[in-house]
């Protein structure tokens, strides 16, 4: 891919290629990661956020990329060793990036799940967003008010989803991210209702998750005990 910069074409159909393999989850062999390095995610971040792009061909691989980069990210449970973040962390915005998983997000959209699996990886988009918030250095790639439409979403996921869908624990670990890593608490974007919806969980017997969900909100209570107030 990175010898093909100037062939869009190639660019997109690589890029596709690429995000198909990696789509389902399973671990690449170590040895792949000799290309697929640091250096890889900065080409792709780099040609999502090309501020010269501006045909609808230019659209489709920004499109594209944003796909790999998510199955990409699929690669790596665990934050400490995310080669995504790496390459995020070294960049002071993420503008297109960002907006582009807020829209994705906001739709419930998994854009690089397109194969029937046994077994169903992790929503990328979901994951995406809670690496990101996870450390507050990349955190900061989110303006304050991307913080606040993320907030909206997470209270209308919460109010929304059945206790009995496991989707819920992502949401709330989504939430103590952007609580423990972000300015969010300077402004408080509707604290109040974020709050309710948090205590609603904690009484909510008929959870599949009800362990985990309790764990994440009292671990949010224990930093932050003024919110029970």
């Amino acid at each position: 891919m990175q010898n093909n910069k100037d062939d869009l074409n190639k660019q997109v159909i690589l890029a596709e290629f690429l995000t198909l393999i990696l789509s389902v989850g399973e671990t690449l062999p170590i040895s792949c990661f000799e290309y697929m390095n640091v250096d890889f995610v900065t080409k792709i971040l780099n040609d999502i956020e090309d501020d010269e792009l501006k045909s609808s061909s230019d659209e489709k691989k920004t499109e594209c990329m944003i796909n790999l980069l998510l199955s990409y990210n699929l690669q790596f449970p665990k934050i400490e060793s995310n080669i995504t973040l790496k390459g995020l962390s070294q960049r002071n915005n993420a503008k297109v990036l960002t907006e582009n998983l807020l829209i994705l997000f906001n739709t419930e959209k998994d854009p690089v799940q397109v194969l029937k699996l046994k077994k169903k990886p992790n929503n990328s988009v979901e994951k995406m967003l809670n690496d990101i918030l996870a450390d507050s250095k990349t955190a900061k790639l989110f303006y304050v008010n991307d913080i606040e439409v993320l907030v909206d979403i997470i209270i209308r996921q919460l109010l929304n989803i059945p206790s009995e869908e496991m989707a819920r624990t992502s949401y709330l670990e989504l939430c103590k991210n952007v609580i423990f890593n972000t300015e969010y608490l300077d402004r408080r974007h509707k604290l109040s209702d974020l709050n309710n919806c948090l205590q609603e969980i904690l009484v909510d017997d008929s959870s599949c998750t009800k362990d985990q969900d309790v764990c994440i909100i009292k671990e949010i209570y224990l930093k932050y005990p003024e919110l029970l107030k």
